[in-house]
C-alpha cells in the first residue's frame, strides 16, 4: 500500500502444502507473522528470503533518482551483469523496482548457487547499504504535519485553544497560532469531506476563519485588563494573520477574517499599552523624589525599571514580533516622557527649574537609556525621551552669556518656543549662579520661533507648552520577523500543547518524516526547493582568495521615508554586486 510516496508493507511467511485431489499445483498457506507495518520510503530494499530483493521506487521522485545514476553510470555498467531494468548492487546481487520480481527464470536458475555459494556475501550486501543510501532522503514540499478534526466537534476543538485556553498553561506560547494554520490547511484540503465542491469547500473554509477570527476577539476584549492574557493574543492574532496573508492557496478566501484580526490585535495592543502605563503611573512620582540615590536597587528609577524589564520579558515570552515591542515601548517611553516634563514646566510646588535637579534627572535618565540600551531599544528611547532629556540639558547648562545662545539652540532643538521659554522663566538660579538676562531667553525663544515651531507646524502638530498624552504615530502591522521564518519542523510544545485534545477525540496530529520542514511552503513567492548543502571549505577557500585586494568599493544607497512611518522602519535594498541583502535600521522618527 502506497500514500504520500511511502510504501507500507507486512512481513508474511508461506508455507507449503501438499497437493490436494490430485492437483499439480501446490496450496500455499500465509501467515501473518506481525501486524504492526514497516514504512518504505524510495530507494529502501526489500528482500524476501536469502534471494528474492525487491527495490521500492516512487514515480514522482524516479526522475531525480535517474539524474543521480547518471553520474555513477560508467562504472556500474562494468560492473552490471543482469539484464535490463535490474541493478547491481555490492556484492553483485539483483535488485528489481517494487512491484516487479527479478526474473523467474534468473531466480529458479541461481537459487540455489546464490545461495550455497555466497552465503556470507548476500547476507552482509542488503544490510541497508546499498548505493541509495549514500544519497540523503527527499524532502517534500510540504508541512512538517498535519492536523484533522472532525466536523460535529469543531466548536468544542476552537473553544479549547481560544476562550477556554489559559495562557500561563501554555509553554509553547504560539501553539494556537501554528493549530489554527494547520486546521485551515486542512479544511481547504480535498481530505476534509471529499464529496465536496470546490464552492463549497471555499464556503466553509471562509466561515470557519471568520469564526476563528471573532473567538480570538472576543477573547482580547474580555480579558483587556490582564496584561499575559493580551500578550499572548497579541502575539497569535498576529502572527495567524501572517499565515493567511501570506498563504497562496488561503488569503482569498480569509479576507474577513484577516480583517477582524488585523482590529484585534490593534484592540491588544492598544490595552496592553493602558496597562503598562497604569502601573508607570503609579511608579513615576519616585522619579521626581527630593533625593540623590545611593543604592541603585532602591533608587528613585528603581521601579520605573522593574516595570519596563518585567513588560520585555512578558513579550519575549510570548514571542511578540519585534517591530510590535518597538512600538510598545515607542509608547511607554514617550508617557515617561509626558508624564515627567508636563510636571517639570507646569506652575507647581516644588519648582523643578533648578541647576539640581537638571543634574538628577539627567542622571535618572542615563539609567533609563542604559537599560534601552541593553535591549536594543536605544533608538525608540533617544527619540520618545529626547525632549525630558533636552530640558535636563538645558537645566544645569551655562545660560547666562550671549554666547550660550548658539549652544541652547543647537542642544534643546526638540523643545520649542512655549517650552523653552516657560523653562527660561521658571529657573531658580542657585546662590553662585547670574540670573537669565532676559534678552537671552527672548533670542533664545525667536530662533526655535523660526525652526521647532516651523517643522511642528508643517508635520501638522500644534505648538503648545505641555507633551501630548498619547504618542502621534499610527499602529503599523509587522510585514516580516515572523516566528515562521525561523520554526523548523514540529516544536516539542506544540506536540504537549495538542496531547490533551487528542485524548479527548477532538483533533488528531500527524507529523510527516518527509516535510522539509518549513513552515512557509505554501505562502507566496516561496522556493520550496531544500536549500542547498554547505559547500567544502576548499570551495569557500578558494572563493575568499579570489578576492581582489586593496580598498573596497563604495556603494551609494538613498533611502527614502514615507511621512507617516511608524517612526522606525526596516528599509531593504539588495546589492546587486555582491549578491546579498543590506538590512538598515534607520531612525526615523517623527520631528527628528
Amino acid at each position: 500500500m502506497t500514500s504520500g510516496g511511502v510504501l507500507s508493507s507486512c512481513v508474511v511467511r508461506y508455507e507449503q502444502l501438499p497437493p490436494l485431489d490430485d492437483s499439480r499445483h501446490h496450496t500455499l498457506r500465509a501467515y501473518y507473522l506481525m501486524t504492526e507495518y514497516f514504512m518504505k520510503k524510495h530507494g529502501c530494499i526489500v528482500r524476501f528470503g536469502r534471494i528474492h530483493n525487491f527495490r521500492f521506487i516512487d514515480p514522482q521522485q524516479d526522475d531525480r533518482m535517474r539524474q543521480h545514476h547518471l553520474i555513477d553510470r560508467s562504472g556500474q555498467e562494468k560492473a552490471a551483469t543482469g539484464g535490463p531494468g535490474d541493478k547491481q548492487e555490492a556484492g553483485g546481487d539483483t535488485v528489481s523496482h517494487a512491484g516487479s520480481h527479478s526474473g523467474s527464470q534468473a531466480g529458479s536458475r541461481n537459487s540455489k548457487s546464490s545461495a550455497q555459494e555466497r552465503p556470507n556475501k548476500i547476507d552482509q550486501s542488503f544490510e541497508g547499504r546499498g548505493n541509495y543510501e549514500r544519497y540523503p532522503p527527499a524532502r517534500d514540499p510540504i508541512l512538517p504535519a498535519v492536523l484533522e478534526f472532525r466536523e460535529e466537534s469543531e466548536d468544542a476543538f476552537l473553544h479549547a485553544i481560544t476562550t477556554d485556553l489559559d495562557p500561563t498553561d501554555v509553554q509553547f506560547k504560539l501553539a494556537p497560532t501554528y493549530t489554527l494554520y494547520m486546521a485551515a490547511r486542512f479544511r481547504a484540503s480535498t481530505h476534509y469531506r471529499p464529496d465536496l465542491s470546490p464552492t463549497e469547500r471555499a464556503h466553509r473554509l471562509t466561515e470557519m476563519l471568520t469564526k476563528v477570527a471573532a473567538m480570538v476577539q472576543n477573547v482580547i476584549h474580555s480579558r483587556h485588563g490582564d496584561p499575559t492574557s493580551l500578550a499572548f493574543w497579541m502575539a497569535n492574532a498576529s502572527e495567524l494573520l501572517h499565515f493567511l496573508k501570506q498563504d497562496r492557496h488561503v488569503c482569498g478566501y480569509s479576507l474577513d477574517a484577516q480583517d477582524i484580526l488585523a482590529e484585534a490585535v490593534q484592540v491588544a495592543f492598544r490595552s496592553l499599552v493602558d496597562c503598562m502605563q497604569a502601573e508607570l503611573s503609579t511608579s513615576l512620582p519616585m522619579f521626581l523624589e527630593d533625593r540623590d540615590d545611593v543604592n541603585e536597587e532602591e533608587g528613585s528609577t528603581a521601579h520605573v525599571l522593574s516595570i519596563l524589564t518585567n513588560t520585555m520579558a512578558l513579550l519575549r515570552r510570548c514571542r511578540v514580533n519585534a517591530a510590535l515591542t518597538i512600538q510598545l515601548f515607542s509608547q511607554l517611553f514617550h508617557f515617561i516622557n509626558m508624564w515627567v516634563f508636563n510636571r517639570i514646566v507646569a506652575d507647581s510646588h516644588p519648582n523643578f527649574c533648578t541647576r539640581v535637579w537638571g543634574i538628577r534627572l539627567k542622571r535618572r535618565l542615563a539609567r533609563i537609556e542604559l537599560w534601552a540600551e541593553k535591549q536594543g531599544l536605544e533608538l525608540a528611547a533617544d527619540c520618545h525621551l529626547a525632549r525630558l532629556s533636552q530640558a535636563a540639558m538645558l537645566l544645569h547648562s551655562q545660560k547666562s552669556a550671549p554666547d550660550d545662545i548658539a549652544t541652547i539652540s543647537s542642544t534643546c532643538f526638540k523643545l520649542n518656543s512655549l517650552q523653552l521659554r516657560a523653562l527660561l522663566e521658571k529657573y531658580q538660579p542657585m546662590p553662585d549662579e547670574p540670573k537669565i538676562p532676559q534678552d537671552l531667553i527672548d533670542n533664545v525663544v525667536a530662533v526655535a520661533e523660526s525652526t521647532a515651531d516651523g517643522l511642528a507646524r508643517e508635520d501638522g502638530r500644534e505648538v503648545r507648552l505641555e507633551e501630548e498624552i498619547d504618542l502621534q504615530l499610527p499602529f503599523l502591522l509587522p510585514e516580516d520577523g515572523y516566528s515562521c521564518d525561523i520554526v523548523r519542523g514540529v516544536p516539542s510544545g506544540l506536540a504537549e500543547f495538542l496531547n490533551p485534545l487528542q485524548h479527548a477525540g477532538l483533533c488528531s496530529m500527524n507529523p510527516q518524516p518527509s516535510s522539509s520542514g518549513y513552515w512557509t511552503i505554501y505562502m507566496h513567492d516561496q522556493d520550496t526547493r531544500p536549500p542547498p548543502g554547505p559547500r567544502s571549505p576548499s570551495v569557500m577557500s578558494n572563493r575568499s582568495m579570489s578576492i581582489p585586494r586593496g580598498e573596497p568599493e563604495i556603494h551609494v544607497i538613498q533611502l527614502h521615508k514615507s511621512n507617516n512611518g511608524m517612526g522606525l522602519s526596516i528599509v531593504a535594498t539588495k546589492v546587486s554586486t555582491v549578491h546579498q541583502v543590506v538590512s538598515i535600521l534607520l531612525d526615523c522618527f517623527s520631528g527628528i
